[in-house]
Protein backbone atom coordinates (compact mmCIF):
# COMPACT_ATOMS: atom_id res chain seq x y z
CA UNK A 1 0.00 0.00 0.00
CA UNK A 2 2.93 2.36 0.39
CA UNK A 3 3.03 2.97 -3.36
CA UNK A 4 -0.61 4.07 -3.41
CA UNK A 5 -0.26 6.19 -0.31
CA UNK A 6 2.85 7.92 -1.69
CA UNK A 7 1.15 8.51 -5.02
CA UNK A 8 -1.85 10.10 -3.38
CA UNK A 9 0.23 12.20 -1.00
CA UNK A 10 2.08 13.73 -3.97
CA UNK A 11 -0.46 13.80 -6.80
CA UNK A 12 -3.75 13.89 -4.90
CA UNK A 13 -3.26 16.08 -1.83
CA UNK A 14 -6.22 15.92 0.50
CA UNK A 15 -7.39 12.52 -0.79
CA UNK A 16 -9.60 10.84 1.79
CA UNK A 17 -7.99 7.43 1.21
CA UNK A 18 -4.55 8.84 2.03
CA UNK A 19 -5.67 10.31 5.34
CA UNK A 20 -3.74 8.89 8.30
CA UNK A 21 -7.14 8.06 9.85
CA UNK A 22 -8.06 5.71 7.00
CA UNK A 23 -7.03 2.09 6.55
CA UNK A 24 -5.74 1.74 2.97
CA UNK A 25 -6.87 -1.88 2.98
CA UNK A 26 -10.49 -0.68 2.75
CA UNK A 27 -9.80 0.53 -0.80
CA UNK A 28 -7.99 -2.67 -1.81
CA UNK A 29 -10.11 -5.38 -0.26
CA UNK A 30 -12.10 -8.26 -1.72
CA UNK A 31 -14.65 -7.69 1.05
CA UNK A 32 -17.75 -6.21 -0.61
CA UNK A 33 -18.78 -4.35 2.55
CA UNK A 34 -15.40 -2.59 2.67
CA UNK A 35 -15.66 -1.82 -1.05
CA UNK A 36 -19.10 -0.25 -0.49
CA UNK A 37 -17.69 1.90 2.32
CA UNK A 38 -14.73 2.96 0.15
CA UNK A 39 -17.06 3.88 -2.74
CA UNK A 40 -19.19 5.97 -0.38
CA UNK A 41 -16.17 7.75 1.09
CA UNK A 42 -14.84 8.49 -2.41
CA UNK A 43 -18.05 10.44 -3.00
CA UNK A 44 -16.86 12.97 -0.42
CA UNK A 45 -13.32 13.28 -1.78
CA UNK A 46 -12.18 16.30 -3.79
CA UNK A 47 -10.57 13.89 -6.30
CA UNK A 48 -13.56 11.54 -6.47
CA UNK A 49 -16.68 11.31 -8.62
CA UNK A 50 -18.26 14.42 -7.11
CA UNK A 51 -14.96 16.30 -7.21
CA UNK A 52 -12.54 16.68 -10.08
CA UNK A 53 -12.64 12.99 -11.08
CA UNK A 54 -8.85 12.82 -11.38
CA UNK A 55 -8.54 9.65 -9.30
CA UNK A 56 -10.83 7.68 -11.60
CA UNK A 57 -9.07 9.10 -14.66
CA UNK A 58 -5.73 7.82 -13.35
CA UNK A 59 -7.16 4.40 -12.48
CA UNK A 60 -8.64 3.98 -15.96
CA UNK A 61 -5.29 4.92 -17.52
CA UNK A 62 -3.47 2.41 -15.29
CA UNK A 63 -6.05 -0.30 -15.98
CA UNK A 64 -5.92 0.31 -19.73
CA UNK A 65 -2.13 0.28 -19.87
CA UNK A 66 -1.28 -2.58 -17.55
CA UNK A 67 -4.35 -3.84 -15.71
CA UNK A 68 -2.72 -2.23 -12.69
CA UNK A 69 -5.23 -0.36 -10.51
CA UNK A 70 -6.73 -2.90 -8.14
CA UNK A 71 -9.38 -1.78 -5.70
CA UNK A 72 -11.68 1.21 -5.44
CA UNK A 73 -10.42 4.34 -7.16
CA UNK A 74 -12.52 7.43 -7.77
CA UNK A 75 -15.59 5.73 -6.33
CA UNK A 76 -15.47 2.85 -8.82
CA UNK A 77 -14.50 -0.79 -8.21
CA UNK A 78 -12.00 -2.64 -10.42
CA UNK A 79 -14.86 -4.61 -12.03
CA UNK A 80 -16.85 -1.44 -12.75
CA UNK A 81 -13.78 0.22 -14.29
CA UNK A 82 -13.21 -2.79 -16.53
CA UNK A 83 -16.79 -2.46 -17.76
CA UNK A 84 -16.18 1.23 -18.49
CA UNK A 85 -13.00 0.39 -20.41
CA UNK A 86 -14.75 -2.36 -22.36
CA UNK A 87 -17.57 0.05 -23.18
CA UNK A 88 -15.07 2.62 -24.48
CA UNK A 89 -13.38 -0.06 -26.57
CA UNK A 90 -16.72 -1.24 -27.96
CA UNK A 91 -16.41 -4.59 -26.20
CA UNK A 92 -19.62 -5.81 -24.61
CA UNK A 93 -17.64 -7.98 -22.19
CA UNK A 94 -19.50 -11.06 -23.37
Amino acid sequence: MQITTGLFDEDFPGAICASPDMDPEAWHSDDLTLQDIAVELCGYCIHGPNGDGSCLDLAIRLDSQAGHAWGVWGGVTARERQLLIDEEDGDSGI
